[in-house]
């Protein structure tokens, strides 16, 4: 039943998979040679920055919005309970 691939999700990340397995061979093999396979450090710094601020922003907005339902469903629990 573990190698069974109908209804699996292996075909269907087999290529993705296949192909970063390669690619990371490739960054091995240039640098086990001493060539410098890199991206620069701000194409990937000042986006991550943002995505966390923007996650956080929404975490917060989705936290105060679920304290509000939570009031306001006490409220009306207590309400029809008495």
């Amino acid at each position: 039943m573990t190698l069974q691939l109908k209804g699996s999700v292996i075909p269907s990340i087999w290529p993705q998979t296949l192909f970063f397995a390669l690619f990371g061979g490739l960054i091995a093999i240039l640098h086990q040679f001493g060539l410098a396979a890199s991206i620069p450090i701000l194409g990937s710094v000042i986006p991550s920055i943002f995505l966390g601020l923007l996650l956080v922003f929404r975490t917060n907005t989705a936290d105060e919005r679920f304290w509000e339902c939570r009031k306001a469903w006490g409220t009306l629990s207590s309400a029809f309970a008495t």
